[in-house]
């Protein structure tokens, strides 16, 4: 399928001169120039909006001309190890970044546009001593609406949980007709648009959950065992020491990206960035545990949260966006995990875990196991063996709820938005 004239002219004419970039050559240049990560080739022009306004315009322009969009923000967001069907061909990219801008902080909550950069978004935010609640490690550069689209967790989440655990307040979008309508979802209505991937409806408004502002420190802890490590990460969560990040590492040289594991010495050890008035607390919690804390980098290429993919180690092959969720608020039963599986072929690929506070206040832990090779038998073969652990994998697909599917049918009722953004 390619995009008639008229429809381009129609792009044009409501965004203005320079603002659609079309032909294969051009749209190739202009996706390897602006997104991190890795581009598809079935986009055919791009669109540049400025304003909510001007994604109105494009929402109404789709469903008039019936062609698929693709809301795109810095593209940090990993490759899915399975689709629901081909992203269709002729597709327009809508690249949101120029729809940015903190609305309004107030007190616990911030309103940002979607294109909005989530560093910018938490430096406003701490302009008044708060900060976001959770946000990516690749802050520098993610989207508001990418990060809620298509992210899960993040730094802040060792406290403060995951985006789904009432730290997204209230979202407002558009849908895709020939006269859009803007709906407004607040409190647990939100969960239909998490991780949806872009498909349910054209986010225009973003509500984040503050918190009160911290000082942190990083260290990386060094340990003798890899339970050890795992039992003093567990316990740095559950203790409410304020940490942001706890990342845990059996092998630093396979699960680290070149600039982190380079600096780290030989055994386990975990990445933890924490309050800084908690520093004393947090020394004498790793001495029971046998370990030893040496003081670490706090800079975005060294404090990991899974984005594997954007990772410059050595000739490992980007893996796909999949975690492995362990026993959650079980600490005997984790480690019970944790030792079945070290040792075994599959141990190299679960001895990265990143580990969470719930929203009912217990501990919840991740690993990230790679999908390198493409098709559905080497994810099912994981699946499998995260089953003999007990564990569960979770893909990255969206979630078929009944909510997410109404939302779905309301917001894009010609099925335009079939195609994932990312971050």
């Amino acid at each position: 399928m390619t995009l008639s004239p008229r429809l381009l002219r129609a792009l044009e004419d409501l965004l203005g001169p320079g603002r659609v970039v079309s032909g294969p050559d051009d749209v190739a240049r202009y996706l390897r120039a602006s997104a991190v990560g890795v581009t598809e080739a079935a986009f055919t022009a791009v669109a540049r909006p400025r304003s909510v306004d001007d994604l109105a315009g494009i929402a109404a322009v789709a469903a008039r001309h019936r062609v698929p969009l693709a809301l795109r923000g810095a593209g940090t967001g990993p490759r899915r190890p399975a689709r629901r069907g081909r992203a269709p061909v002729g597709r327009v990219a809508v690249d949101v970044r120029g729809v940015s801008g903190v609305i309004e902080v107030g007190r616990g909550r911030i309103a940002v546009l979607p294109g909005t950069v989530l560093r910018a978004a938490d430096e406003a935010a701490r302009g008044t001593g708060q900060e976001l609640a959770v946000l990516p490690a690749t802050r520098d550069v993610a989207t508001a609406s990418g990060f809620v689209s298509g992210g899960a967790g993040g730094l802040g989440s060792a406290s403060h949980g995951e985006l789904a655990d009432g730290n997204v307040l209230a979202v407002e979008l558009l849908t895709v007709e020939e006269e859009p309508r803007l709906i407004r979802l607040e409190g647990e209505e939100v969960a239909a648009v998490l991780g949806a991937r872009g498909a349910s409806g054209i986010l225009t408004r973003i509500e984040l959950r503050l918190v009160p502002a911290r000082g942190y420190t990083a260290f990386c802890g060094v340990f003798t065992t890899f339970d050890a490590c795992c039992r003093f990460g567990w316990d740095v969560v559950e203790s409410g020491l304020g940490a942001r990040m706890v990342s845990l590492h059996g092998d630093p040289s396979d699960s680290l990206p070149t600039s982190a594991s380079d600096l780290c010495p030989d055994g386990p050890v975990a990445l933890v960035w924490i309050d800084s008035s908690a520093v004393d607390e947090l020394l004498a919690l790793a001495a029971r545990h046998g370990g030893l804390l040496m003081s670490w980098p706090d800079d975005d290429t060294r404090l990991p949260y899974s984005h594997h993919h954007l990772w410059p180690s050595g000739s490992r092959k980007p893996p796909s966006w999949v975690r492995a969720e362990y026993a959650a608020g079980e600490r005997e039963r984790f480690l019970a995990q944790v030792r079945a599986s070290s040792g075994r072929p599959s141990g190299v690929y679960l001895s990265h875990l990143e580990l969470q506070r719930t929203r009912q206040g217990g501990v919840r832990c991740l690993g990230f196991p790679p999908v390198t090779e493409p098709g559905p038998r080497p994810l099912d073969e994981l699946r499998t063996v995260c089953a003999s652990y007990g564990m569960t994998l979770i893909t990255g697909d969206p979630a078929d709820t009944p909510a997410s599917t109404s939302l779905r049918r309301a917001t894009d009722p010609h099925n335009l938005l079939s195609a994932p953004p990312t971050r």
